[in-house]
């Protein structure tokens, strides 16, 4: 493949800061058939397409956009990041015969099957790629203001630095173009997190909000009175992010060090209902839960054992340093310990031998 022909063919995608981790793809479009969607026509209803609206050639989804419609996946998705190609054909129909090219990915699609449902759009059209429509009552807060879809109908956010625009086939916005030239593959890609949503096309970040509504749903695929192509549909479910773990937790091997003796102790740290329970194996009796536990940072105090009439309490403050600790114990105000530990290793049980 010459030099040419190579630069013709490669499509940027968004900086890796851009898109947050993720799990391994769910292949949507597997290149021979749809089964995983179903189509919807305006005229025809529910996967009933006789005039192969949607059809699959050579590993493309080919729309020949001359009936309003969609495919819409079979699958909710929530938490993810898509990502999808296409380029323009050559045929405009009626009611956009001579218009601009219309298409667009419709997400978190909720409700009835019709023309069109509730969702968030990102636009695929010429001068206006990477817009946000919210359709019937979807709404989403973009640049601090609150846009909702009126029920029936849509509203429009434009995206980050568009220019002015034309109802015209053909037409390039002259000021911030996101599309490749006509006939160009553009690759468009999209991350759902939670209710915040970002659109990028061709690897630039084309428009950005927050609070989406819905959140999740399906995702649809439109022919709008425009010939359109489709390719390399993949969503990749995104990563969870690991709850914060606090740097006591666990098991912990200690020395108790006195003027006259130094002895081993135990210790184990854990969160129930997000609040802190530690357990104690003293240096005589049974293992036992610390009387009052306070947790801070990397610092933790422990009461192990209350005031009373003849003693004042005692307690441990104890420092964590990665898989260390180091301490006080005292009695009252008096320091009478010093301690140090190291996080225990896993207790592994043996199997019983299989006979």
């Amino acid at each position: 493949m010459g030099a040419l022909a190579l630069a013709l063919t490669t499509v940027s995608s968004a900086a890796g800061a851009d898109i947050p981790d993720h799990g391994a793809p769910i292949v949507l479009f597997n290149g021979h058939d749809l089964n995983n969607f179903d189509i919807f026509l305006k005229s025809h209803g529910l996967n009933n397409d006789p005039d192969q609206v949607f059809r699959v050639e050579r590993g493309i989804i080919h729309i020949s956009g001359k009936e309003f419609g969609y495919i819409i996946t079979k699958q909710e998705f929530a938490n993810y990041y898509l990502r999808a190609e296409f380029k323009w054909g050559e045929g405009t129909y009626a009611p956009r015969q001579g218009k601009a090219r219309d298409s667009g990915i419709l997400y978190n699609v909720r409700g009835p099957q019709k023309v069109w449902p509730t969702s968030i759009e990102f636009q695929i059209l010429e001068g206006g790629t990477g817009d946000f429509w919210l359709t019937d009552g979807a709404a989403l807060t973009a640049n601090g203001t609150r846009t909702t879809g009126p029920e029936g109908k849509a509203a429009k956010i434009d995206r980050i630095g568009k220019g002015p625009s034309q109802n015209v086939a053909g037409y390039r916005d002259p000021v911030g173009e996101v599309e490749k030239p006509h006939g160009q593959w553009n690759l468009l890609e999209l991350v759902v997190q939670g209710d915040h949503v970002r659109q990028f096309v061709n690897g630039k970040l084309a428009n950005e909000g927050s609070e989406a509504f819905p959140s999740s749903g399906k995702i649809l695929f439109q022919s709008e009175g425009a010939e359109v192509f489709f390719r390399n549909i993949k969503l990749f479910p995104l990563k969870q992010p690991q709850a914060a773990t606090n740097p006591f937790s666990g098991r912990w091997d200690i020395n108790v060090t006195k003027p006259d003796a130094t002895y081993p102790d135990w210790m184990e740290f854990a969160e129930k209902d997000s609040k802190p329970e530690v357990r104690i194996q003293p240096r005589s009796g049974s293992v036992r839960p610390a009387s009052g536990v306070k947790a801070d940072g990397s610092h933790l105090t422990l009461t192990l054992f209350p005031a009373s009439a003849s003693q004042p309490e005692t307690t441990w403050e104890l420092t964590v340093n990665g898989d260390q600790l180091t301490g006080t114990e005292k009695h009252g105000a008096t320091a009478t310990g010093q301690l140090t530990g190291v996080r225990a290793p896993t207790l592994k049980r043996a199997l019983p031998k299989a006979w």
